[in-house]
């Protein structure tokens, strides 16, 4: 099967048995509920098996209820063949469910007295989402906090594309590891560095996310970008 997003028959659908999520009966019935007034939302993150089946990494508790509602097939994006190792590190960063906050966040120079457009992460927005208003008239820099606390988790989605200017993800400029995997234009990139990620001139689309991820040694960042090579590490 094509790497990229198919429909995938529920029955070709394994879990993960290494995936460091629980199960959790209370988000399954909202899940359900959720499931029965609007459908599949949410697509499911898997990897091709050599044994014909897709090894589910993201969306338990969806395949979940899509078996108890007798789904036949479900959304999924399949990375192909790729290792557990890499897997690994999708399932760590990607997360869904865990989000507490939205934040609406644009740009600013208010902090900064107009040395850059800037959004300040904090160790307060841990398991947010921020919805990222990404017209500037600069580039732009996106700041995780400082002294992480470990698990700090964030998601940052487009919800106003950029423009012809860069934006970069650091924390604070120090030289800390980043690591991940994202998918950028279908094809799924990996991502080793030492200081930051620049997000291209205008290759922050609508709909674009990526998340981060702190381990205690390393930021974990993925995402999923309509362009390719929308993203690079450094």
């Amino acid at each position: 099967m094509k790497k990229g997003w198919n429909n995938i028959e529920i029955k070709k659908l394994v879990k993960a048995d290494w995936n460091y999520k629980e199960e959790n009966q209370i988000l399954t019935e909202k899940l359900l509920a959720n499931f029965k007034r609007n459908g599949q939302i949410e697509s499911i993150i898997v990897r091709e098996l050599d044994t014909g089946f897709f090894e589910v990494v993201n969306g338990n508790h969806r395949l979940d209820v899509m078996k108890m509602l007798e789904y036949k097939e479900a959304h999924c994006y399949n990375f192909g063949k790729i290792s557990q190792l890499q897997m690994d590190s999708i399932s760590v960063d990607s997360g869904a469910g865990n989000f507490k906050n939205i934040i609406a966040a644009t740009f600013s120079t208010a902090d900064t007295g107009g040395v850059d457009n800037r959004i300040i992460a904090t160790n307060a927005n841990s398991g947010s989402i921020f919805t990222v208003n990404a017209g500037t008239d600069a580039n732009s820099t996106i700041y995780l906090p400082d002294a992480p606390v470990d698990g700090w988790n964030a998601k940052f989605i487009c919800n106003h594309p950029s423009d012809t200017h860069t934006i970069t993800i650091t924390e604070n400029g120090e030289s800390t590891p980043f690591m991940g995997l994202s998918v950028q234009g279908g094809d799924a990139v990996e991502h080793t560095g030492s200081t930051s990620a620049v997000i291209q001139n205008d290759d922050f689309k609508l709909g674009d996310w990526f998340e981060c991820t702190w381990d205690g040694t390393i930021w974990h960042i993925t995402g999923q970008f309509d362009t390719a090579s929308s993203m690079a590490v450094s």
